[in-house]
């Protein structure tokens, strides 16, 4: 058997229309387009790809090249600073963290390098004890738990707010009630 196609025999020729022979070469011409579309498309894709991993240089996030001293500037700086309140390692430690501005970027708490991966702190802990504490300006309202709504989806918890008497009021009503009864007894 062979892999090519066999030429058609004059009598198979004579035996197809004309509208058929033309429909097969239509469709032989359209798919050698297609298949050339195709490879012209994923070329491009590849060219476009190739250029932008050329363009594209992958920026670090710090810059821990030291720039050129200025020894005019540096001295500058020491004068305006009262450096006779400081201590050499304080000093020092400006200077360090003036070099770099990393530190005003990242949470210096952490000690680790900057492209490290995040893992989980195994200390919860310190993370709470990091939020700020804001002081209950109001106390907590007494809730009554009623019966809940059955809905055709859910069932709808219902509370109620527990009224909050205050004392003044309670006199007031107290009183009320007494001066109800000595009307009715007066009667």
């Amino acid at each position: 058997r062979r892999n090519k196609k066999r030429v058609p025999s004059f009598r198979k020729l004579l035996k197809t229309s004309k509208i058929k022979l033309e429909n097969k070469l239509k469709n032989k011409q359209f798919k050698q387009e297609c298949a050339v579309k195709k490879y012209r498309k994923e070329q491009r894709k590849l060219r476009q790809a190739v250029k932008d991993a050329v363009s594209r240089r992958p920026v670090p996030l710090e810059d821990y090249k030291k720039p050129p001293k200025r020894m005019e500037k540096k001295e500058e700086e020491e004068e305006a600073l009262p450096l006779d309140m400081m201590d050499e390692d304080d000093l020092k430690l400006m200077e360090e963290l003036a070099q770099k501005a990393s530190f005003i970027t990242r949470d210096l708490s952490s000690n680790e390098p900057v492209h490290a991966k995040k893992r989980k702190n195994e200390s919860v802990i310190d993370k709470y004890e990091k939020m700020p504490r804001h002081l209950q300006s109001e106390p907590e309202k007494e809730l009554i738990h009623l019966l809940p709504i059955k809905d055709k989806h859910r069932i709808i918890p219902q509370t109620m707010e527990k009224p909050v008497i205050s004392v003044e009021e309670e006199t007031e009503e107290k009183e009320v009630v007494v001066e109800e009864k000595e009307v009715t007894e007066g009667n």
